[in-house]
């Protein structure tokens, strides 16, 4: 008898792709519709407002960033979880969405963009609190 073992990440990657777009990395994203605004909200604390940048070409959110460590090398590390380095996440958006109706803001670690149906391409300024 053959057992077939199947790779859990990749089939919840898939699931994810399918119900938010291209996403690299969907831990840490909620994406929702309320009516005729979504909302994505991702947890990328300590970010510097410098090095967080959000586009959209067309229909495809990109939202780029680095977080940096505060690592020496004289630390031994027991257990270390958290992450740093730089990061891609990219989300297809509903093509009828206005650059124009994309709000995006920053606070206590939280980055959340709202964004109405209607693509042109633009840069979004994000409003850090």
């Amino acid at each position: 008898m053959r057992y077939m073992v199947r790779n859990t990440n990749e089939d919840l990657s898939r699931v994810a792709q399918r119900l938010f777009g291209n996403a690299t990395d969907p831990s840490g994203v909620d994406l929702y519709k309320e009516d005729k605004l979504y909302t994505l909200e991702m947890d990328i604390p300590g970010l510097d407002k410098e090095s967080l940048d959000i586009t959209l070409e067309k229909s495809l959110l990109t939202i780029k960033g680095k977080k940096n460590s505060a690592d020496s090398d004289k630390r031994h590390y027991y257990q270390k979880g958290r992450h740093f380095g730089e990061f891609v996440k990219r989300f297809s958006v509903p093509s009828n969405t206005s650059s124009e109706s994309i709000k995006a803001s920053y606070k206590d670690g939280v980055l959340k963009i709202e964004f109405a149906e209607n693509v042109s391409e633009s840069k979004i300024n994000v409003l850090f609190n």
